[in-house]
């Protein structure tokens, strides 16, 4: 005999001798008779395992305890998935150790002010930074400290300040004991003369002329401090590229100044620091630095040319050191040379004299980053 659909084909089996010879046929549903699965949900539903899954437990499904939870269960949650427990990480409260540090550096070509101000400066540094106290010496400050792509300017490279006649015997033997071994005077010659420089015998003391006795008068008849600096840079950029060529040929520390410390030593230092990566709002704020820590040497200006001293008035101060001033050197060159880089080239210094002039505050082994937007 055979199996076939069809039970009237000759030798077919029929589902009627299969009821009469095969036991339990056909089967029954699992209502009628349970199986063995169904006979394992009821002994699991009669007494419940502590590892029975949440598919298997019954009663209610729920996240949260007390009402729809079973006491065996009141300190687990009800909901897991099927194999294995789920339990849900706490947030762990945040460490302000582990906060990261945020340096208010700005990137060179984003004149933004409000990372620094004067005052943090002044208030991290003192009123001389680097700790310089000459005696004598209002406008003194070494350029060591401001961060760059590169790490941070280095002190005792470079040290910026104002004219050196009104510096006393004790004043000159700190200077010598800093180390300065070189002296950039950005004079002219009729104000070298005029002024006779106390360290004029010293090996290193270079006079290097920004403005001569023709330009100096010709800058007099300029009002805004905005076109002072944009005639330096436009009309005095050979004297500019001989400035700089001396400070890479020259020892360190190298002291770098005018009659007053702010405008002429203020476009060079300007340069050198947006050179080597310092940020605008530092370097601008250095700058700035100077609007205040000359203010005792405008009233002793003003007693030595016999002008009576008002308070508040200073007379002397015809060429506020203000922030807007030195942004507005950054923004013609940004806009005529695309950046101070692209300017210095444009002056005649090359790629290795611009990396030469970095290294100069960077300290050893660092290598200047030239990546950085100009």
């Amino acid at each position: 005999m055979r199996w076939c659909s069809n039970p009237t084909a000759p030798g077919a089996w029929s589902s009627a001798d299969a009821r009469s010879t095969i036991p339990n046929w056909p089967p029954r549903s699992p209502a009628a008779s349970p199986g063995r699965s169904s006979r394992r949900r009821a002994a699991s539903a009669s007494s419940p395992s502590p590892t029975t899954g949440w598919r298997e437990r019954p009663g209610p499904r729920t996240g949260s305890r007390g009402a729809g939870c079973s006491s065996s269960a009141a300190s687990k949650p009800c909901w897991r998935p099927a194999g294995r427990w789920w339990i849900p990480a706490r947030r762990r409260p945040a460490d302000p150790r582990r906060a990261p540090v945020r340096l208010p550096f700005v990137e060179p070509g984003t004149p933004s002010l409000g990372a620094v101000t004067g005052e943090d400066v002044l208030g991290s540094a003192g009123s001389n930074r680097g700790g310089i106290t000459w005696d004598g010496l209002y406008n003194v400050r070494d350029l060591g400290g401001h961060p760059t792509p590169s790490g941070r300017t280095r002190f005792g490279a470079v040290v910026r300040s104002e004219g050196l006649s009104l510096i006393s015997e004790a004043g000159r033997s700190a200077l010598l004991e800093y180390g300065i071994r070189t002296i950039i005077d950005l004079r002219s010659p009729g104000e070298a003369e005029q002024e006779v420089h106390p360290l004029r015998d010293l090996a290193g003391y270079r006079l290097l002329p920004l403005l001569d006795d023709a330009a100096v008068a010709e800058v007099d008849g300029i009002a805004a401090v905005p076109e002072v600096y944009a005639y330096m840079v436009e009309r005095r950029g050979e004297q500019l590229v001989t400035i700089l060529r001396a400070m890479i040929d020259s020892p360190t520390p190298q002291l770098v100044h005018c009659r007053a410390g702010k405008d002429r030593t203020g476009v060079v230092v300007a340069l050198l620091l947006a050179n080597a990566g310092v940020g605008r709002a530092f370097i601008v704020n250095d700058y700035a630095l100077s609007d205040r820590m000359l203010r005792p040497l405008y009233d002793i200006w003003a007693r030595q040319a016999g002008v009576t001293v008002v308070p508040g008035a200073e007379p002397m101060r015809r060429y506020p050191s203000t922030p807007e001033a030195m942004l507005s050197l950054f923004d013609r060159l940004d806009s005529c040379y695309g950046g101070p880089r692209s300017y210095l080239r444009s002056i005649g210094l090359t790629d290795q004299e611009l990396l030469a002039l970095g290294r100069l505050l960077l300290p050893a082994g660092v290598l200047m980053v030239t990546t950085a937007p100009d």
